[in-house]
């Protein structure tokens, strides 16, 4: 026999609520993040994210308006409110939830799903019986990022009459070699057709090229050719780098 399962919404006080009706259908999605590019000699390859983007659901729910007697197809065992106008109490919830942007864990009991989202969408209209209201919410997965604060630990003291350690100071590297028209460069970038940017192209990829034209203060200064002289288009100053 298969266990129940329950649509539970814990808000940021800590308070589960049960939904009365557990919907029919529940997807969650979420994509990889990785990008594709053309690659010179190679063809399209696959970069790969650092993390996946993140996930969402479009949920659907019933909420009557009545709840003042159980029916046999509502999934609830304990309703946080319930009389003639409890499913009032359930939408001034979801209302709050979203007006006030609170991050929510939303979970399917006996299920594995159990996650923390917000309410990026919320609407709601009266069924055609007129006695049930019947909610979208897109729901997007909620990812923290508050810093993480080292804290740093007390140094020991120095006992007295110990001279202080002399610290020696590492040179500092040279600067990178300036890049004009005539330079040999190593580029990794994408190729486009103007300056300014525009007409993206081809990726080159730890490829020896030549500076023939410069365009100071546009988005791709810098125009390449092959070691032969054939035009291969402009890059981004973070593409070269001098040989």
């Amino acid at each position: 026999m298969s266990k129940k399962i329950k649509l539970c919404i814990t808000n940021s006080a800590n308070q589960t609520f049960e939904m009365p009706i557990t919907p029919s259908e529940f997807e969650f999605k979420r994509s990889s993040g990785n990008d594709k590019a053309t690659v010179v000699n190679l063809g399209q390859i696959i970069r790969l994210a650092n993390q996946s983007e993140l996930g969402n659901v479009d949920l659907k729910i019933t909420i009557p308006i009545d709840l003042s007697q159980k029916k046999h197809y509502w999934s609830a065992d304990h309703l946080n409110w319930s009389g003639n106008e409890g499913g009032l109490s359930y939408m001034n919830l979801l209302e709050d939830i979203f007006s006030k942007h609170e991050v929510v864990r939303v979970i399917l009991t006996n299920t594995r799903f159990n996650n923390l989202f917000v309410f990026d969408d919320f609407s709601y209209n009266l069924s055609k019986s007129g006695t049930e209201y019947e909610v979208s919410i897109t729901l997007t997965e909620w990812r923290n990022y508050d810093p993480i604060i080292v804290k740093r630990a007390p140094l020991p003291p120095r006992p007295v009459g110990q001279p202080r350690p002399i610290v020696v100071e590492q040179p500092r590297p040279a600067p990178p070699a300036a890049v004009g028209v005539g330079s040999v460069v190593i580029v990794n970038g994408q190729l486009h057709r103007d300056s300014y940017g525009g007409g993206p192209g081809l990726t080159e990829v730890n490829a020896q090229r030549k500076i023939n034209f410069t365009a100071n203060g546009r988005p791709c200064p810098y125009h390449v050719t092959n070691m032969q002289g054939g035009w291969r288009g402009w890059v981004t100053a973070d593409s070269v780098r001098a040989q």
